[in-house]
């Protein structure tokens, strides 16, 4: 579960900007927007141009560094502009019942590896960087790796000119034998579920999706109806282009896709762009989820990940203020971030207590929480 995230000089952030997961209120409402006792279900709120985006692309960027290809993104300035300070500063922070994980590293401004660190309930297990290029065996066990050639790492450096572009902890979880219940088997998993998904970039791709439809459209008929779209849809064989295609199961059935309104079929791709991705996820983050939903959909939308998936940490971000309500969420949970790049609870956005009973929406609207924006 991630407890806190802090990104640091990256893009329009120059100073920290740390969504903690682990400040949960006293609210007794809503309770269904937890997650394993963390805020499960976030909403954050901001001015064009605050940095919404960005924060989300952060949030995910230790997955191009762990998981994915570690030339991905390479030589992108990711910097911010108004400081001479040149390191960006990602910092992860993990809990696992007793065990809390804290992994940092740093970038240079062309998106370059120069340091990492990890710490494990309070003590440093390495500690790399270009005057420290060191690991002591015996902390490693901790992380519960029976033996490895520590060596190999730094030989690979070499081969590449000593260059850091690839991170231990990377090395450590493509080279070690470890097991899924391990400190290094949960941080693999965890980093594995993150997803980053901004929905008005359109793809325009359903129809590639069609080898999928066999599988799935039984969902996309549950998902669409929770969605207000009253319909029902079957499989039939298309002889003409040799393959099963989606039809509206009228009495003389329709074809999907081809009759399908604009907005059904926005829902369609953002569909299939989003429930692959809720397999084994641990952190969605949704940037303006609801930029082609009508509000009442939006609301429907949220609650279908809420009840749904319980245990999925989801960020939203959103301009729709009809979501600020303690009817869906609670104060706690609900986040502006400022053009300083400051992000702030609406319960801490105020000198009132906010109770379940205060209309969010009314207050936002009349300038309550103004002085965060």
């Amino acid at each position: 579960m991630l407890k806190r995230f802090t990104v640091e000089n990256y893009k329009n952030f120059q100073d920290p900007v740390t969504l903690d997961f682990s400040k949960v209120g006293k609210y007794k409402f809503n309770e269904n927007c937890l997650s394993e006792g963390y805020l499960g279900k976030t909403m954050i709120y901001g001015k064009n141009g605050t940095g919404k985006t960005n924060f989300g692309r952060a949030m995910v960027d230790i997955q191009d560094l762990l998981i994915f290809s570690r030339f991905h993104g390479r030589n992108d300035f990711i910097k911010n502009a108004n400081t001479e300070k040149k390191e960006v500063i990602f910092t992860y922070v993990f809990q696992w019942e007793k065990d809390e994980v804290e992994y940092e590293y740093q970038k240079n401004e062309k998106n370059e590896l120069i340091a990492e660190k990890l710490v494990l309930n309070g003590k440093e297990i390495f500690h790399l960087c270009s005057e420290n290029k060191e690991v002591a065996s015996s902390k490693l066990k901790k992380l519960g790796i029976k033996e490895t050639r520590i060596q190999s790492y730094f030989e690979a450096l070499q081969e590449s000119g000593e260059s850091f572009d690839l991170a231990f902890l990377r090395w450590l979880l493509n080279n070690t034998a470890y097991t899924p219940s391990s400190i290094l088997g949960k941080i693999r998993e965890e980093v594995r579920g993150m997803h980053y998904i901004r929905t008005s970039e359109r793809r325009n791709n359903v129809l590639f999706r069609l080898r999928d439809i066999e599988e799935e459209y039984d969902k996309l008929e549950i998902f669409l109806n929770k969605m207000g779209m009253k319909c029902k849809l079957k499989l039939i064989d298309d002889p003409v282009q040799e393959r099963m295609n989606l039809y509206f199961d009228f009495k003389k059935p329709v074809e999907f896709f081809g009759n399908a309104s604009s907005g059904t079929l926005a829902l369609t791709e953002f569909f299939f762009r989003f429930y692959p991705a809720l397999k084994n996820t641990s952190i969605l983050f949704l940037d303006e989820f609801d930029a082609f939903f009508h509000y009442e959909m939006s609301e429907n939308f949220f609650l279908y990940l809420k009840e749904n998936y319980p245990n999925v940490q989801v960020v939203f971000t959103t301009h729709n203020t009809d979501l600020m309500s303690n009817g869906l969420l609670r104060p706690d949970c609900i986040f502006i971030l400022s053009t300083e790049g400051k992000l702030t609870p609406l319960d801490k956005a105020t000198e009132r207590e906010l109770r379940e009973g205060h209309n969010l929406e009314k207050m936002y609207h009349s300038g309550e929480f103004a002085a965060y924006e």
